[in-house]
């Protein structure tokens, strides 16, 4: 079975909630998980495992709607920049509200491809 690294960061607890369900579930059918918070994240821990998910709230973060937590803005757009993550499979959890259109995940998406973008990752 695969080894999955899951780095998240939560604003409120519903992203932390997520990924512990995901985290016993993945167990249940075999999967080794390793949990890291994005605040606790070192650049290297993006190369864990054989897929990689990312997992961030988009909300209620002091800035502008639709944004990163800032804790995984952090992580990767300044400690992780020469983190190349060629090749890797890389998943995505983003959890906003129901107040949000299209357009908000559509920008979300769009500031992670910036990041794949500039380390030539590869997100499925």
């Amino acid at each position: 079975m695969s080894s999955i690294h899951i780095i998240y960061a939560s604003t409120s607890g519903h992203t932390e909630y997520v990924v512990n369900v995901l985290t016993a579930v993945l167990r249940q059918h075999g999967h080794a998980v390793t949990l890291t918070r994005a605040e606790a994240a070192k650049p290297e821990n993006l190369q864990k495992g054989d897929v990689l998910l990312l997992g961030s709230g988009t909300w209620n973060t002091g800035g502008t709607e639709g944004q990163l937590n800032p804790h995984m803005h952090a992580l990767l757009f300044e400690r992780a920049t020469n983190v190349s993550l060629q090749g890797k499979r890389v998943g995505l959890i983003s959890l906003g509200d129901e107040r949000y259109s299209l357009s908000h995940d559509i920008g979300h998406i769009r500031m992670l491809e910036e990041a794949e973008d500039s380390r030539n990752v590869f997100l499925e």
